[in-house]
């Protein structure tokens, strides 16, 4: 199985809980994530809490970026993704889930690309400086407008999970190129406001961007206990809404409760198998990585 999973919060978990990405007792390490996979593009989000000052959220990226440079300078395996893959590496892209990051600073957004950020999740579910999240009414700001604008001349690309109905618009309306859902399933399957609306879905498709699938239980049944074939019928109203070549994979790996049947990437093996089952090798394919290595390499 090839991986390319567009979010997971392990760094987060590894710098503030003193773990090892190289083994731990987390949903994702480098050790199970290779013995896991043919090839392996991981991103790694830095998350950014709501409920700190500005500088306090700033400085909680600082010091996951030092976290993760750490593991990366002592662990030969991770490699800075740059559309190559291959057995026994870990390629990476990093982002950051949390625009509030940015405080009022547009340099902010040329020194993330200096460190390598190549996507930037717009809120986090409340809301900042650049607009709301699913728990806020705030559409995008005029301070937003500029971060947009910003995001994509240092190539750095916008992410719409978590936001509002509002923001998300609002973001269509001014984006010029294409975007993507790192981690949100669809809201016809499971009614909740993480998840995206038809019209939402027809946006990101439209634009040629990215819905990567979460495995969050909450995400995808409003039942207590979820199964295989809740995510199986996330990807068949996904594809029945024209995004066959949009679908992608967003574990949320550490940020969120796992169905009984995952236990960390370990478990995706056994997921492909059951995708593959249902909609056959090639779309299986394209929705664990060819997609979003389609998406990275353009």
């Amino acid at each position: 199985m090839n991986l390319f999973d567009l979010h997971c919060d392990t760094v987060y978990e590894c710098a503030t809980k003193h773990k090892d990405l190289k083994e731990n007792d987390l949903h994702l390490d480098l050790n199970r994530g290779i013995a896991a996979t043919d090839k392996w593009v991981q991103t790694f989000a830095f998350w950014i809490a709501d409920d700190l000052t500005e500088e306090e959220q700033y400085c909680s990226y600082q010091r996951q970026l030092s976290c993760f440079h750490t593991f990366s300078e002592q662990y030969s395996e991770l490699a800075p993704y740059h559309g190559e893959a291959e057995h026994s590496k870990c390629r990476y892209l990093l982002s950051v889930e949390g625009g509030s990051a940015i405080g009022g600073d547009l340099d902010r957004i040329r020194a993330f690309r200096e460190d390598g950020i190549r996507m930037l999740t717009l809120t986090w579910n409340g809301e900042n400086r650049i607009g709301g999240g699913t728990q806020s009414t705030q559409g995008l700001t005029s301070f937003g407008r500029e971060v947009i604008r910003e995001l994509e001349a240092q190539q750095i690309v916008v992410d719409v999970s978590h936001l509002n109905r509002k923001t998300f618009f609002d973001v269509c309306r001014t984006a010029e190129k294409p975007f993507i859902a790192t981690h949100s399933n669809a809201f016809r399957i499971c009614s909740h406001p993480r998840n995206l609306d038809d019209d939402q879905i027809k946006e990101l498709a439209a634009c040629d961007g990215l819905i990567g699938l979460n495995l969050f239980c909450d995400f995808l049944s409003s039942e207590n206990d979820c199964k295989t074939e809740d995510f199986i019928r996330h990807i068949e109203y996904f594809l029945s809404c024209g995004a066959e070549y949009n679908l992608a994979i967003g574990t949320d790996f550490d940020g969120a409760k796992m169905p009984k049947w995952i236990k960390g990437i370990e478990s995706l093996e056994m997921l492909f198998q059951n995708v593959v089952k249902y909609f056959g090798a090639q779309i299986s394919r394209q929705i664990f990585f060819e997609n979003a290595a389609r998406f990275f390499s353009a």
